[in-house]
């Protein structure tokens, strides 16, 4: 008869990181153009308070990423059943993207919800749920321009370093209605300081 090996636990060796990323993991069959551990910043309609936090890539990818605190990313919407979001093959990696192939057959109205959108990734932190931490800000082009524009001290004409983790600031905007509707008004806070 097999002499049967001892049990030996290990779950003592787990850590909080692993067990909260696995809480954060989505349960949907969808697919999703992040990584399953990124959580996506959702604000809330109203008046929303956001700090950006500074570019995570290693300072030689600038030629690759560019300079700022953000990702820019082209996008398809409202695809297949499931209205899912994938990423532009074409636009992201000069490959045959099978989403701008399906829209040369689609309908003017599939046609015009599939057509490819422009979005800016960052990561963010949302001042009314701090404890959340970073999370992935996927902001219209409009927001990122607002942003951007009031970025700039015109009176000295130098840039405000929103994303400084010591001095920068947060970036205050209100957001009224939904989907295509939506509209933002954004402004940057005149208090700065570090990340809390």
């Amino acid at each position: 008869m097999a002499k049967q090996s001892k049990f030996v636990y290990r779950g003592d060796k787990r850590t909080v990181e692993s067990v909260v990323r696995k809480a954060k993991q989505s349960g949907g069959a969808y697919d999703s153009y992040l990584v399953s551990d990124v959580q996506l910043l959702k604000l809330k309609e109203g008046e929303s308070t956001v700090r950006i936090m500074p570019p995570s890539w290693p300072e030689q990818d600038d030629e690759k990423w560019g300079d700022g605190w953000e990702i820019q990313v082209y996008l398809h919407y409202a695809v297949g059943p499931d209205n899912a979001t994938y990423l532009c093959l074409d636009k992201m990696r000069g490959e045959t993207c099978p989403v701008c192939e399906a829209r040369r057959d689609a309908t003017d109205d599939e046609r015009d919800q599939m057509k490819t959108q422009a979005r800016f990734l960052c990561w963010a932190i949302d001042r009314d749920n701090e404890k959340a931490g970073p999370q992935v800000w996927s902001m219209p082009i409009t927001v990122f321009r607002e942003i951007n524009l009031r970025s700039v001290d015109k009176k000295h004409n130098t840039q405000i370093p929103i994303d400084d983790p010591e001095e920068g600031y947060d970036v205050v905007f209100s957001r009224e209605g939904t989907g295509i509707k939506t509209k933002y008004n954004a402004h940057i806070a005149n208090t700065n300081g570090p990340f809390h």
